[in-house]
């Protein structure tokens, strides 16, 4: 018998809803049978089960599971069977506070364009309300118009809020914000135009939407083109070594440099990307940051010799913002013994 899976019972991500889960409300535990013979089951708990029940992979209660004098649930499985056990604790157990299904991302504010970063499935939270601008570039050489979309991914709750516009010094948005009420699933269109001051500097500026939502922010922006300017690349990455030797037992910083050729701030997202094995000892594996217009700033990759086995791997950097993505160029990473 595997056990495969124990969660608090309910998936409120999955279907879109605002219901929080707790497991002192209950649990799910999903096992299978390996041998390909019946089998029985004895699932125990941290602490007794008051009820219990059969259910399919939706967590949808079938048949009742009585538990026994000592609290613990009994379940018949064929060959190679999976099982899913709704299960009640009799008394919720003191947990201490854990981030649970409402953890957050290390790195704010979260793109929700967050599929051009080439970062695999939805931000922690699964976004449930968003903000999008559209088109994603203006040729901004007198006022300029962009749509701005607020959408609900709710299924069984309303959301509202305020979305908070942040222009280039000595421009304007009118609207300056926009406040939003969404029924479940709902969504608004909102036109907002920009205008730049009569002596704005040619190049790139930026004009970004956010909303705040579960303790997270959601953020997209507009590039605004000022004619006779810089427009890209919006960002430069660079690994500051050609190469990383750390002794086992030792640790090394790798520099990483940003350079921001913008005439506004680029908020996204660093990863340090190395070879299967060294993960443990590369950090941290994400985090964010914010490089002024004009200017440059240097994060670090730390390196731990006493989590990674001796050998020669490879390591880079890669950034994401504003819906590009740029690598650095890979190095050899070398921890000796």
């Amino acid at each position: 018998m595997l056990l495969d899976a124990f969660k608090p019972a309910g998936s409120p991500l999955a279907r879109g809803s605002a219901a929080s889960v707790g497991p002192g409300q209950g649990v799910v535990v999903r096992v299978h049978e390996i041998d390909g013979r019946p089998a029985r089951a004895r699932v125990a708990g941290p602490v007794a089960w008051s009820a219990g029940a059969r259910a399919d992979v939706l967590e949808t209660p079938g048949e009742p599971l009585a538990p026994d004098g000592d609290g613990c649930l009994d379940v018949a499985l064929t060959g190679f069977e999976v099982a899913t056990i709704l299960a009640t604790p009799a008394d919720a157990p003191d947990l201490a506070p854990g981030p649970g299904t409402d953890a957050h991302e290390p790195a704010q504010p979260i793109a929700t364009r967050y599929w051009l970063h080439n970062s695999g499935p939805a931000p922690r939270g699964n976004m449930p309300v968003a903000v999008y601008l559209s088109p994603t570039a203006l040729t901004a050489d007198g006022p300029v118009t962009a749509t701005v979309r607020v959408s609900s991914e709710l299924t069984d709750a309303p959301a509202s809020g305020t979305v908070a516009f942040e222009t280039p010094p000595g421009w304007t948005a009118e609207p300056a914000e926009l406040p939003y009420r969404l029924a479940p699933g709902g969504f608004t269109l909102t036109d907002i135009t920009v205008t730049p001051p009569p002596d704005a500097a040619p190049g790139r500026h930026w004009l970004a939407a956010r909303l705040s939502y579960g303790g997270q922010t959601y953020e997209d922006v507009v590039a605004l083109d000022v004619p006779d300017g810089h427009t890209g690349p919006t960002l430069l990455a660079d690994l500051g070594v050609e190469r990383v030797t750390v002794r086992r037992g030792e640790r090394a910083l790798v520099p990483v440099t940003l350079r921001n050729p913008t005439r506004g701030p680029v908020n996204g997202t660093i990863w340090a990307v190395s070879s299967w094995g060294t993960w443990p000892g590369v950090t941290p594996a994400c985090h964010g940051f914010t490089v002024p217009g004009g200017e440059r700033v240097e994060s670090v990759i730390e390196v731990d010799g006493t989590a990674i086995p001796p050998g020669s791997y490879w390591l880079m950097a890669k950034a994401a913002w504003h819906g590009c993505v740029a690598y650095t160029e890979a190095v050899v990473l070398e921890v000796t013994p």
